[in-house]
């Protein structure tokens, strides 16, 4: 009898442990398929927000171009006049902002994400007299 009470004992702790175990394997692939779903436009929103100390939903954010590792476009503020460009990068930590501002992207920042040529065809040298280089 003792035996039998162990046995099941040891079944409910084993089938209690693996629903745990599932749980958890599913809440981690529902927080990576909910990432995975977030658009380009929304995961460089909140780079901007997280930069400027702002909530995500006053960022205007208009992607021109995406290669699913590089995008560009543009970004306002809401209830704010002007606005930018913008450059991103996807890395292992996600979206990075490489530059977001008026004006031409500096060669330092282009170069060190190595953006394509076609979405940033000219950078500023700010080394070099801020001369215009041809990318």
């Amino acid at each position: 009898m003792k035996k039998i009470l162990l046995f099941a004992a040891a079944v409910i702790v084993l089938a209690g442990l693996a629903v745990i175990v599932l749980n958890y394997a599913g809440k981690i692939s529902k927080d990576s398929a909910a990432q995975a779903e977030k658009t380009t436009a929304g995961q460089v929103a909140e780079a901007f927000a997280k930069k400027y100390n702002r909530p995500a939903s006053s960022v205007n954010l208009e992607v021109k171009a995406d290669t699913g590792t590089f995008a560009k476009g543009l970004v306002s503020f809401a209830g704010e006049m002007g606005g930018g460009v913008w450059f991103a990068a996807k890395t292992s930590s996600g979206w990075e902002l490489v530059f977001d501002g008026n004006g031409i992207i500096p060669c330092d920042a282009a170069n060190k994400y190595n953006l394509p040529i076609d979405m940033a065809p000219q950078c500023i040298d700010t080394g070099n007299n801020n001369n215009l280089v041809q990318r």
